[in-house]
């Protein structure tokens, strides 16, 4: 009977594990371009593929001394693109967190990256979602299509 329990036990276990792992394939870190100015603050989910097909910008509060730092640091660096690195999340269900957080930094032309801030955290009352999307999994298959149409105009 020991071994019976123990048994379903591991059973269970290794179904839990395999469903939690199952459920966490996708969860990826998202990069969210971080724009704005010291009033207003957005990020915008870059899109591409799966898990990044959906389309998420956020309105986002940072405390005073995040803020000053963040507004300098886009003022001094205007040509730079900044980023806000979402740590691993499925941004699908982003409306459900009680909050999100990440790295922000920027980068310039040359792809060197400086980090603003090495983790932000923010509660679910600091950003709010101006606007959310699932985009057609047909951008999946872009990268093929594209290269479908440079073979086929390759070969005209």
């Amino acid at each position: 009977m020991k071994n019976i329990k123990y048994l379903i036990s591991l059973i269970v276990n290794l179904v839990s594990l395999h469903s939690f792992a199952q459920d966490h394939v996708e969860h990826a870190k998202h990069n969210m371009v971080l724009f704005g100015e010291a009033d207003a603050y957005y990020a915008s989910h870059i899109v591409y593929k799966k898990p990044h097909n959906f389309q998420v910008i956020l309105k986002v509060t940072f405390d005073p001394n995040a803020k000053s730092k963040i507004a300098n640091e886009m003022m001094s660096h205007s040509k730079d693109q900044f980023i806000f690195l979402l740590d691993h999340m499925d941004i699908s269900k982003i409306n459900e967190k009680p909050g999100i957080s990440g790295q922000i930094f920027r980068t310039n032309a040359d792809g060197s990256k400086q980090i603003i801030f090495e983790q932000m955290a923010l509660k679910d009352t600091e950003y709010s979602i101006v606007y959310f999307d699932e985009l057609p999994l047909s951008l999946s298959d872009t990268k093929n299509e594209l290269s479908e149409i440079s073979v086929n105009s390759e070969k005209k």
